[in-house]
């Protein structure tokens, strides 16, 4: 899914 996505992507930067 698309919104998956973006949640992992979002995840990705707040832990960087």
């Amino acid at each position: 899914m698309v919104i998956a996505d973006l949640r992992t992507f979002l995840k990705g930067l707040i832990l960087f």
